[in-house]
């Protein structure tokens, strides 16, 4: 997890870093675009991090857990989405994914359970 977060965020620095030299690679009807690009990298990066933390509720037949998960960051989302499409226009949908995702690994790290031991290595093939 560690070495994924680390990953994302040296892409993230990169590519803010060099906006604008990579402004140059697309048309210039879309420089209005960039704007959003920064939320729309953290958005993809939180969703990453809730990827690879909400295996522990599968392995352990907990599934409720992840519907409940869905729901209320379905929710966040339609909610927000009502309140800043009105007021920021086209640039409001890019907000609400990256706020219903980032508390996300909270609420799967609090309610994991510490006991648990999941399996690490498959010993289905032995090569």
């Amino acid at each position: 997890m560690n070495y994924f977060v680390i990953a994302c965020l040296l892409i993230f620095l990169g590519i803010m870093l060099y906006m604008d030299i990579i402004k140059h690679f697309i048309g210039p009807r879309f420089h209005e675009g960039l704007a959003v690009v920064p939320i729309l990298l953290l958005a993809n990066m939180f969703l990453g991090i809730y990827w690879n933390l909400s295996i522990w509720y599968k392995l352990t037949s907990k599934t409720m857990y992840g519907a409940s998960f869905a729901i209320a960051g379905a929710l966040i989302t339609i909610v927000l989405n009502i309140w800043w499409i009105p007021h920021f226009g086209y640039h409001a949908p890019h907000g609400p994914p990256s706020c219903a995702t980032s508390p996300s690994p909270a609420f799967h790290t609090s309610s994991a359970e510490n006991t648990t031991k999941y399996p690490t290595t498959c010993h289905a093939y032995s090569w």
